[in-house]
């Protein structure tokens, strides 16, 4: 039995390659074909529960109480229970009063 090499993790890094296409296809076929690329991306806290809670809400993770990517203290899970997904950045973006326009 030969084991497969193991993909990236939660570490998506870009200069390592961890967001190529054959890692994360919906995120080349989505946004990278489509002109975005963010090399220069700072995240506020180095897991992804609490990054990616921080990215959607706008605040701090020590303000929304998802400070890890365990069950007690983060997951999707806390994400939900605690009502975070009722207004977050997809739904602003959804808004009808909101208007894009490129520069």
């Amino acid at each position: 039995m030969i084991a497969r090499a193991p993909g990236p993790g939660d570490d998506q890094d870009y200069v390592l390659g961890g967001t190529d296409k054959e890692w994360m296809p919906a995120l080349h076929k989505y946004l990278r074909l489509q002109g975005l690329e963010l090399p220069h991306f700072v995240t506020s806290f180095a897991s992804c529960c609490p990054s990616r809670t921080s990215f959607f809400t706008g605040k701090h993770c020590h303000n929304t109480n998802i400070t890890s990517n365990g069950l007690l203290r983060g997951s999707a899970f806390k994400f939900f229970d605690y009502g975070l997904d009722h207004d977050y950045l997809p739904l602003w973006l959804q808004a009808p009063s909101l208007f894009l326009a490129g520069l």
